[in-house]
């Protein structure tokens, strides 16, 4: 069954599970017992029904993710439930409009009438073309907001399920990668992360065995956008082919062959049809050593996407989500907000220099700093990890732009880090739901202490739940068009900023009994920035990925520069600064003053 583009107000896709063929169209036990109520959140991802209800009282289970061989259910209420299943082979949906609850036209003529519009299959057939009654209530179905029930799994076998995608509109930041995918098809869009893990390196056939157990756990793993630019929707393929996804390379010995393959598939395309994924098995540089790359398109996943997928493929425990209500964003918080979006807007004429003309070239090193040191870093003044990762990157640029930059001598380096816009029952939602957040980078501080506060200050704002909760309603309401084009013009050389990105695993991760070691991440680089710059912790070790501008002289240096700088970076003494009270106090008063998230960008 194919799908249309039909418009709807819920930012994410959701999918129903139908019985191929015949039969009692009834949900399943625990759905059908359970009483119907509306609450503030958004339903999780799935809607399974199985073809008839159990003979036996069905006994809950825990979520799917702790059971990989089971499913969690969310139900709709009983009054709009039998909607769900209209969209099933058998019954078809049949006319020129589309069925008002899923927005899918028929794939074929059905010899049954569809119970929204009232209309027959047969070719010639009568048709009663009225309106039906519970369209009305069909198009309020996705403002509807349920809670998650317990539910049996479906007993019937994946291959036999015939899954249908209610399409919805991509997010703005989904559309604003995808276009720019296509518009800039030799600009690689390849993030992920290379897993280090003890032990004998696995069949390939046994990994994709693995991996394909798991899928339905990943809604990542099997969406992708297709269409053309910015009227791309999600498609959904709920058994992507494994062939072209999991691959091996057998390595030479040494360590020097994994960093030269580990180049290489930076650059590599990833698969050119079904989800933009895939996972690398290579091994062969050291004996009981071996490494799995996982590579996807930031147009399907951004980093907490990458993150989650990574949990649920070799997490023996997940992170708990969290909990709580989201803090509703006033008329005030959304125009501050928007205030330090627009001022990202400004040009700041350092990179654009007409004797280094910033290019497509781009060069990556990676660097390593036990991750104590930047906590102890950052806890001594108030800060946190992150913000000590920010101020040994102040000192690296301060470093470099005083011997080739001459423009960035004495005036912050402006720079955006990530801030992650998914609500508690987003983790596992493909897509992009993030911003950037302004928090230029102090090099003109004379000392690491002043760099430190400076950006513990920055950062403030930002991690505001009330300013991300801002930023996330601004986003969801802004046209795509606009959004594209605010988009463009932050890829200026005038107003390129440096790309930083923290993120931390603190969750141990494994293949059956080998143990993760180390993470080396990677990412991509916009087009006229100087740098992208990543931070992974875990396992007690923070590893960076340094992408720069092959056009910058010796910028490529930056990653050897950040070393020095957090060796050498003392832990400062305690700030100065009122009781914890206080600095929330102090920080609601100067969170209009603070600058904001800005406007999205790839």
């Amino acid at each position: 069954m194919r799908s249309s583009s039909g418009r709807s107000s819920s930012p994410r896709p959701w999918l129903s599970s139908v019985p191929p063929t015949g039969g009692p169209r009834r949900g399943c036990a625990a759905c059908t017992s359970a009483s119907a109520r509306t609450t503030g959140r958004r339903p999780h991802q799935y809607l399974t029904h199985g073809r008839t209800t159990p003979s036996t009282p069905p006994t809950p289970v825990l979520n799917g993710s702790q059971h990989p061989s089971r499913s969690t259910c969310d139900y709709w209420p009983r009054s709009l439930r039998a909607l769900a299943t209209c969209c099933s082979p058998r019954q078809g949906l049949l006319g020129p409009k589309p069925c008002p609850l899923t927005r899918h036209f028929p794939s074929r003529p059905a010899c049954r009438p569809c119970p929204l519009q009232r209309t027959t299959g047969a070719a010639g057939g009568s048709a009663d073309r009225s309106a039906c009654r519970r369209t009305s209530a069909a198009r309020s179905l996705s403002q509807l907001r349920t809670e998650p029930v317990p539910c049996v799994p479906d007993p019937r076998p994946t291959s036999t399920r015939i899954f249908v995608l209610i399409s919805t509109r991509p997010s703005l930041m989904d559309l604003t990668m995808h276009d720019m995918a296509q518009k800039q098809p030799w600009l690689s869009q390849t993030i992920g992360a290379a897993l280090h893990l003890q032990g004998t390196a696995p069949a390939l056939a046994d990994l994709r065995a693995y991996v394909g157990g798991r899928l339905s756990l990943l809604p990542c793993l099997t969406h992708y956008l297709q269409g053309g630019g910015l009227r791309a929707r999600w498609v959904h393929d709920p058994r992507p082919d494994l062939q072209p996804r999991i691959r091996e390379r057998e390595l030479v010995p040494g360590k020097d062959s994994l960093d030269a393959v580990l180049q290489d598939l930076l650059t590599q395309p990833l698969p050119a049809s079904g989800p933009l994924w895939d996972l690398w098995l290579l091994h062969g540089h050291v004996a009981h050593q071996y490494t799995l790359c996982y590579r996807a398109h930031h147009s399907g996943q951004d980093g907490a996407a990458v993150i989650n997928a990574l949990h649920n493929l070799f997490g023996a425990v997940l992170p708990h989500a969290p909990t709580g209500t989201n803090p509703v964003a006033g008329p005030r918080a959304c125009a501050s907000t928007l205030r330090g979006m627009l001022a990202a807007l400004a040009h700041n004429n350092i990179w654009n220099d007409p004797a280094h003309v910033l290019d497509d070239s781009r060069i990556s090193t990676w660097a390593s700093v036990p991750t104590r040191l930047l906590h102890d870093m950052g806890a001594a003044r108030g800060g946190s990890g992150n913000d000590a990762f920010l101020a040994t990157l102040a000192t690296a640029v301060r470093t470099w732009t005083h011997s080739h930059w001459a423009r960035g001598i004495g005036r912050p380096v402006p720079a955006v880090m990530m801030a992650n816009l998914r609500r508690a029952h987003e983790a596992g939602h493909p897509g992009n739901l993030f911003a950037y957040a302004t928090v230029p980078l102090p090099s003109h501080e004379p000392t690491h202490q002043a760099r430190l506060d400076a950006v513990i200050t920055a950062t403030q704002g930002p991690k505001s739940p009330l300013r991300r909760e801002a930023t996330r309603t601004i986003l969801d309401r802004t046209p795509t068009r606009l959004g594209r084009a605010l988009a463009d013009r932050l890829t200026t050389p005038s107003r390129a900023v440096v790309d930083t990105s923290y993120v931390a695993v603190r969750r141990p991760l494994h293949y059956q009994s080998d143990p993760v070691t180390h993470i080396q991440p990677f990412t991509w680089l916009p087009r006229n920035h100087p740098a992208s710059v990543l931070a992974c912790s875990y396992n007690g070790i923070t590893t960076t990925h340094f992408l720069t501008n092959g056009a910058l002289p010796e910028f490529h240096q930056l990653a050897t520069h950040w070393e020095q700088a957090v060796s050498e970076a003392q832990v400062p003494g305690p700030r100065a600064t009122p009781s914890p009270v206080g600095e929330q106090q102090e920080t609601t008063a100067r969170a209009a003053t603070t600058p904001g998230p800005s406007t999205p960008r790839p």
